[in-house]
């Protein structure tokens, strides 16, 4: 009984089930394309990103590379010179490196620990003549170059003279033996923009921060590209430690919630879904006026006949049993109708097949009062009772007889009144 029941509210839910399984599958579909198109549009941006990252690593790689390479050939000189230096010469030297160079405010060179030579000169008096180790803020990285073997790149330092750089110092050596620095003070400003300009993604928003031991600082752009989680992101190793490169798209694409694309996919959905839903409930009710009563609710005479004809076809593939056939009439039914309205003579009346007193039971049924606005009144039944296969085997034959017997019944209770 309980499956019976948990049966019939699943079939009677079916449509709403299929509607919304419709539903659901179409729009997972949609989100499913839409995220696909989102991940595919991702990956191009991603790439245009990485390809910009490449070309400012590699701007920035060719530049230190020649850094590095302008000490080579002062290195050699004074190698040649054992460290004993012309004055003269060695102006000349670091006039000649300057005229050959972009970005570079000026060039010094420490003997020891101490400044002696800065070209040009002019602006850079102050400079002269000063021991590293009087210079707190620069002195650790003074002594990093010093132990190192290509260098060390700093990151922005306030300048004795005034101003704020870059400084590559770059040991000089002397038969093995350090003999003293070369710095090359390199302008922020113009450096750092000559490297975002290298790049060809116009909407990239590129950001440079020098990482040295646990010490971050921002070279460049707005640290807050390093926090966008689809960044792209590069290192680019410097003497004494490494850049990051960070780059971020100023405009993402389009994800909205309600693009185009995902407004039309689900109202394919809701409409597919509900289409199938209305159509199945459509066509359940079809199924069941062609075989109820829509009046009464009660089964039809199509009904009837399915059941009678199946019933039959049962039977006669036993060859043995047999069933009851009740056929009714309602007494005076029409003069209800005439006197009090089509209305009045709507009855609901149960009909049980199943018990051994049924006749009774339908005739008791069918005579107990109607009220109807003020007004009492009821009505008889003639029912004409067939047996199978006494009376018939077939539906036609029962059919037929049962309206003879209900016939005679009728007279028989109108001569009776």
């Amino acid at each position: 009984m309980i499956n019976s029941r948990y049966q019939e509210l699943f079939n009677r839910q079916l449509p709403i089930v299929l509607g919304l399984a419709l539903f659901g599958c179409i729009g997972l579909v949609t989100e499913r394309t839409l995220n696909t198109q989102q991940q595919s549009a991702r990956m191009v941006l991603n790439n245009d990103l990485r390809s910009d990252l490449y070309t400012v690593q590699e701007k920035i790689d060719q530049s230190l590379s020649a850094l590095i390479h302008r000490k080579l050939g002062l290195n050699a000189y004074i190698q040649a010179k054992q460290g004993q230096i012309d004055p003269v010469e060695m102006r000349a030297m670091l006039a000649a490196l300057y005229d050959n160079s972009h970005h570079i405010r000026h060039f010094g060179l420490a003997k020891g620990t101490e400044l002696a030579y800065v070209y040009p000169l002019l602006g850079n008096e102050a400079a002269l003549g000063t021991d590293y180790r009087d210079v707190p803020d620069q002195w650790p990285d003074v002594l990093a170059a010093m132990n190192s073997e290509t260098g060390v790149l700093s990151a922005p330092v306030n300048l004795i003279q005034g101003g704020v750089a870059f400084i590559f110092r770059s040991p000089i050596t002397v038969n093995g033996e350090y003999w003293g620095l070369l710095s090359t003070v390199i302008d922020v400003d113009s450096y750092l923009k000559e490297i975002a300009t290298s790049r060809m993604f116009a909407d990239g928003e590129l950001a440079i921060r020098t990482v040295s031991g646990s010490s971050v600082g921002i070279l460049f752009g707005d640290a807050s590209v390093f926090e966008n989680a689809w960044a792209q992101r590069v290192d680019v190793k410097v003497p004494g430690g490494y850049w990051e490169l960070a780059i971020a798209s100023k405009q993402e694409p389009e994800y909205s919630a309600f693009s185009t694309s995902r407004v039309l996919g689900w109202i394919l959905a809701i409409l597919l879904g509900t289409g199938v839903a209305t159509i199945l409930y459509q066509r359940r009710a079809l199924q069941r006026l062609a075989l109820v009563d829509e009046l009464t609710g009660v089964a039809n005479r199509r009904q009837f006949d399915l059941l009678l004809e199946r019933s039959c076809q049962k039977y006669n593939r036993r060859n043995s049993g047999s069933f009851v056939v009740l056929y009714l009439d309602l007494d005076n039914f029409k003069e209800i109708n005439d006197e009090f309205g089509h209305r009045a003579g709507d009855l609901d009346n149960p009909t049980q097949l199943n018990i051994s007193h049924v006749v009774d039971r339908v005739r008791s049924l069918c005579e107990q009062p109607v009220e109807w606005k003020g007004s009492s009144f009821k009505v008889g039944a003639s029912i004409g009772v067939v047996n199978y296969p006494e009376d018939g085997t077939t539906p036609e034959a029962l059919v037929a007889i049962a309206d003879q017997k209900m016939y005679a019944n009728k007279r028989y209770r109108q001569q009776a009144v």
